[in-house]
């Protein structure tokens, strides 16, 4: 036995003495499979204990490990083939679980000239704020959360600043995504976030087998374009797919103006926006390595970059205030079928993440006085994740995940310079349970996510009257509890609770620029999520002379309780500064249908 299988049984028997509830449960032959269609043991009902789930693990994990025995001479059989798309084990994680989730797959506007802004406010539960036409920023809350404590992801890399502020939606081309996962409230493990909002998990598009290419373009007013080819296919073992794409526009279009007198219309005109064009450039890459039928290797990098104006509000308009925005994701990872044993998946995940902004306002259009500011954050991090498939009713997930995130900050007009750059490291290891009873019609997930922050903060910041104190090191646990219950074919019941966190951010923290002042004494948001609902879902329904491919509906109530909640106070007519408020309670209800 190695040392790996040592340390499973180990952690294995921890958790299980924790719970003092003894399991009946049966197996079908549809929960019997793996994600390569082959089964895993044979259906039936068991009854267990403490001890004797603990000791039939270690002797199975034990006899997983050395070479099969067979009894008498090896039957020949006849050879079996079976044909089926494969899945990946993102979409595989998408079923069966008790989170309320939303998937908005690209089929569904690839005839649209659309932005992705656009194609996330026809998603139930999800308010996007827009400060502008198209192309300008743009910011996603989920059930009445702040923009800030939404996880947003491309690719299971995470988007969000350790500087803070919400993530641009806009900044994501809509012609790479291949679909957008929208969770409301509580997320599987393998997105490692304790968010208090949700989760937006951006997947852009996969390595089709099958070579083919495509050529899209649009044109229309403002001088508003849009163009993206595509080309993938696979050659042996390796797969490829490289995307290119631009867009742009002059949004030079015409408004009224109220003068900043809005009881006052003898003053109103109307006038051409200025200073409102953008031009935006992308390019994503892929490679994926088929070594062995359960070994995968995939390599991607995603390149973005934006030059915009900033048009200012609209009585004060700019005229030479500009934005320029720089953003590259890397990342590789290796999928393991059968890792160790039959039973048991693993991922490794790793991945770089670099993102330059620069603001050139010389006149001092916006804001406080003349600014030639960049800001860069880099981050980087791995993510360990193993699914163990526990007999035929059970599948544990392990993770273990190091981030590092930095932020540094230049002022080339300010008059005191940021000497060093802000860092944070935060180490997670969580433990999630699918738990299958009743003939798969109640699914129990228990979840735990620790994580521990290192923050480490020196130096001035530019603007700040006081230099940056030294940080202390924080840790959190967090977790849930959902279940989903299937009552009849077709409809089930849903419900969660969760406990999250959001952490400081750079800029909350230590201020920027002297708009935002610093307080070093805040503490982190701490929420408590809550939902309950029922859904129903039934395809190609017939009845009589009506038929339906598709009916779907969903009703959902929500609370949520945050305390220390962060948000800016106005301290002067030109500065900010973050507070923790007592307390902020958030509920509702969620409506959606399709037909």
């Amino acid at each position: 036995m190695c040392p790996a299988q040592l340390v499973f049984i180990v952690l294995s028997a921890i958790f299980i003495s924790v719970s003092n509830i003894p399991l009946t449960m049966r197996n079908t032959p549809e929960s019997s499979e793996r994600t390569d269609g082959t089964p895993l043991h044979p259906a039936g009902i068991v009854t267990f204990n403490k001890i004797s789930v603990c000791l039939l693990l270690c002797l199975l994990f034990a006899a997983a490990a050395g070479n099969p025995v067979y009894a008498g001479e090896p039957e020949t059989l006849k050879e079996v083939v079976v044909e089926a798309e494969k899945e990946s084990l993102e979409e595989i994680g998408l079923k069966d679980r008790s989170a309320y989730v939303s998937v908005i797959r690209s089929e569904e506007f690839k005839e649209e000239f659309t932005s992705l802004p656009e194609v996330l406010e026809d998603s139930v539960g999800l308010n996007v704020r827009k400060f502008g036409g198209l192309g300008s920023f743009s910011s996603v809350s989920i059930r009445g959360s702040s923009a800030e404590q939404v996880t947003v992801l491309l690719d299971g890399v995470p988007l969000n600043r350790g500087k803070g502020g919400p993530v641009n939606m806009s900044n994501i081309p809509v012609r790479s995504v291949e679909r957008i996962e929208v969770y409301r409230g509580s997320a599987p493990l393998r997105f490692r976030s304790s968010s208090i909002g949700g989760v937006v998990n951006i997947v852009t598009k996969r390595i089709k087998e099958d070579f083919s290419h495509q050529i899209s373009g649009s044109y229309g007013s403002f001088n508003t374009y849009s163009a993206t080819a595509t080309a993938t296919g696979q050659v042996n073992k390796t797969g490829y797919l490289l995307s290119a794409g631009t867009s742009g526009s002059d949004g030079d279009f015409e408004f009224k103006d109220n003068n900043g007198t809005p009881l006052n219309p003898s003053d109103d005109e109307t006038v051409t926006r200025e200073n409102n064009d953008f031009e935006s450039y992308s390019v994503l890459g892929k490679l994926s390595f088929d070594f062995t039928p359960a070994f995968r290797l995939e390599v991607s990098n995603d390149y973005f970059r934006k030059e915009e104006g900033v048009p200012g509000i609209s009585s004060n308009q700019s005229e030479n205030a500009r934005l320029e925005t720089d953003r590259n994701v890397f990342t590789v990872k290796g999928i393991k079928e059968r890792f160790i044993s039959r039973d048991m998946d693993a991922e490794l995940t790793g991945y770089l993440l670099y993102e330059k902004n620069r603001f050139y306002d010389p006149d001092g259009e916006i804001g406080i006085g003349r600014q030639d500011s960049k800001n860069e954050n880099t981050g980087w991090g791995t993510d360990g994740y193993i699914s163990y498939y526990w007999g035929d009713y059970q599948v544990l997930s392990f993770l273990g995940s190091f981030q590092q995130e930095s932020f540094d900050s230049d002022d080339n007009l300010a008059r005191v310079k940021s000497s060093d750059t802000q860092k944070r490291n935060i180490y997670q290891a969580g433990i999630e349970d699918e738990i299958y009873l009743w003939n798969e019609r109640l699914v129990f997930v228990p979840q735990v996510l620790y994580a521990y922050l290192g923050n480490d903060f020196g130096g001035d910041i530019a603007g700040q009257p006081f230099p940056t104190p030294e940080a202390d090191d924080d840790e959190y646990v967090s977790g849930k509890v959902g279940a989903r219950f299937e009552i009849l074919d077709g409809l089930s019941m849903k419900a969660n609770i969760g406990k999250n966190y959001r952490y400081p951010t750079f800029t909350e923290l230590f201020g920027d620029r002297g708009v935002f002042i610093g307080n070093p004494d805040l503490k982190s948001e701490e929420g408590i999520n809550r939902d309950i609902g029922i859904s129903y879902t039934r395809r190609n329904l017939a009845y009589g002379a009506f038929t339906a491919s598709h009916i779907f509906f969903e009703a959902v109530y929500f609370f949520n309780d945050t305390d220390d909640l962060i948000l800016f106070q106005q301290t002067s007519q030109r500065t900010v500064k973050a507070v923790n408020l007592s307390r902020a309670e958030v509920e509702g209800v969620e409506l959606s249908w399709a037909l």
